[in-house]
């Protein structure tokens, strides 16, 4: 008993709160988005590999994203960026990355912390990440429903050019999702 008095006394004196010292979720997530620059640093340093590409999915309203003023409007939460063939320059560092894209055949540079990434997936591997908790600290987590995707017809964007030879497969394309929400204390 004396022990344990004696490492909340420390605890306090050092500043520390009662807080649960352990927190997983946030390691999880920090985890997860290890994964995502994992992923991005070798998209940037050997390109695209046959059919990988990737959807990622980041908060507009974090503090720290960088995105034109028309995309900030348009999407004012949440929005889908797609690296696949129409990217340029993209930059990976500990705490986020760059990348120069096309919207309505304009270039612009985004500048995405990896804090307000939300979901990254691989389609062509049926790969998908939901980063849980990122959401800004005063608002309640967004409902999956509330996600708005960036598409190519909303930008007037071209489409990513495909070659004849390959065949179109509009079948519905099912991904394991990992995520931390069925670990969460209810």
């Amino acid at each position: 008993m004396a022990a344990t008095a004696s490492i909340k006394q420390r605890r306090k004196s050092a500043g520390m709160t009662e807080e649960d010292p352990y927190k997983y979720q946030e390691w999880i997530a920090d985890a997860m988005r290890h994964v995502l620059r994992r992923a991005l640093d070798q998209l940037a340093a050997e390109g695209p590999e046959g059919e990988h590409h990737f959807y990622i999915n980041f908060r507009t309203d974090h503090e720290e994203v960088g995105i034109p003023g028309f995309l900030k409007a348009q999407y004012p939460e949440e929005i889908v960026i797609v690296l696949q063939h129409q990217f340029e320059n993209l930059l990976v560092a500990d705490d986020g990355f760059e990348v120069t894209l096309s919207f309505s055949g304009k270039k612009h540079r985004l500048y995405v912390p990896f804090t307000a990434v939300t979901a990254f997936s691989d389609p062509s591997v049926n790969f998908t990440l939901q980063v849980a908790g990122t959401t800004l600290a005063e608002e309640p987590p967004q409902e999956e429903a509330d996600i708005k995707e960036f598409t190519a017809e909303e930008s007037e964007a071209p489409a990513p050019e495909t070659s004849g030879d390959e065949a179109s497969d509009n079948s519905p394309q099912t991904a394991d999702v990992i995520s931390i929400e069925a670990f969460r204390k209810k």
